[in-house]
């Protein structure tokens, strides 16, 4: 199982030069162990619910029918995301995202078409879901 999850940790922090273009999903999502699983003195206080401070924040960009992109980023803030999605993503991708605030500064310079997670259905646009 350790070489397992070493696996994945290089792949998450290994620096690729793909540029995606086309329709590329955006997600973002925290990668760790989970808490009430830890060794008592390895458990993390406080860290029930939405707090995740014992997690990795990653960025997954995959294009479609494409290559996946995974940047490990600092949070899921505006200020985090935008960075990597402009150095990875080509300005004429169309971007589907969830209603995550993190996106904002890039749907003004992208195509930007919303999921809500919620019924599974693109809010606007003539998107299609998988």
């Amino acid at each position: 199982m350790h070489h397992k999850n070493k696996r994945i940790r290089e792949c998450l922090y290994c620096e690729n030069n793909h540029q995606l273009e086309g329709d590329v999903e955006l997600d973002e999502s925290f990668v760790g162990g989970k808490n009430k699983n830890r060794h008592a003195n390895k458990k993390v206080k406080n860290s029930q619910g939405r707090s995740f401070k014992d997690k990795t924040p990653v960025l997954g960009m995959l294009q479609r029918g494409g290559k996946v992109v995974c940047r490990v980023v600092k949070d899921t803030s505006k200020k985090s995301l935008t960075a990597p999605i402009l150095k990875t993503i080509k300005r004429t991708a169309t971007l589907f995202t969830d209603e995550w605030g993190g996106y904002d500064t890039v749907g003004k310079i992208y195509t930007r078409y919303i999921v809500d997670h919620s019924s599974g259905q693109y809010v606007d646009g003539d998107a299609t879901t998988n």
